[in-house]
């Protein structure tokens, strides 16, 4: 899952995971697109991959509370800050984005160009949202769009996939919740 700015008018799209210290490439598509809720689905499409273990969070549908403690995990400004996966963490401050819009989390964690399309994750790290902008000039003002918008995006792919509903690091240490959560965000570049 990504945002929907990320990907539209993409002519190419690729995957990269960084795991087990390997780093791999995959041509990826579209698979569906909500410009509305700026959500889309991407999908590998490419004859060298290889499944991923299974997904070790929890994909939550429930709206947070204000003061919920959150950390996104994404590859912001790669051209200056390097390839390397970005850990930046805050609060929802809000449940409602600009102007009251429901779809959105007002968030203090700092989201810049490339953290677009990454997830948002609770501190038991359960996945919570997707990160989305932030106000120019002015601190502490990003979104997020909550989980429930693609959950329901989800619901109406070709294909019925299983959303991930693993509690398996809910009770390791913030460091190790990192660890193993990079290896499940890719680094997506359009093309």
């Amino acid at each position: 899952a990504t945002n929907h700015h990320v990907v539209d008018n993409a002519t190419q799209l690729q995957v990269t995971y960084k795991q087990n210290g390997q780093t791999k490439t995959y041509k990826a598509e579209v698979v569906v697109s909500d410009p509305t809720n700026d959500l889309a689905i991407i999908k590998i499409v490419d004859n060298s991959f290889e499944e991923l273990p299974e997904i070790p969070y929890v994909f939550t549908a429930n709206t947070e509370d204000v003061g919920t403690t959150v950390f996104a995990l994404g590859y912001p400004k790669t051209q200056k800050l390097g390839g390397e996966i970005k850990y930046t963490n805050g609060t929802i401050s809000a449940k409602t984005g600009a102007r009251g819009d429901v779809r959105l989390y007002q968030i203090t964690v700092p989201i810049t160009y490339g953290n677009s399309g990454g997830p948002l994750f609770d501190e038991n790290g359960n996945l919570v949202g997707i990160t989305s902008s932030g106000w120019e000039n002015e601190d502490n003002i990003n979104y997020a769009i909550k989980s429930t918008y693609l959950k329901n995006l989800v619901e109406v792919l070709p294909e019925t996939i299983n959303l991930p509903n693993s509690t398996s690091i809910k009770e390791m240490s913030l460091v190790d919740k990192i660890k193993v959560l990079s290896e499940y965000v890719p680094y997506i570049e359009a093309k």
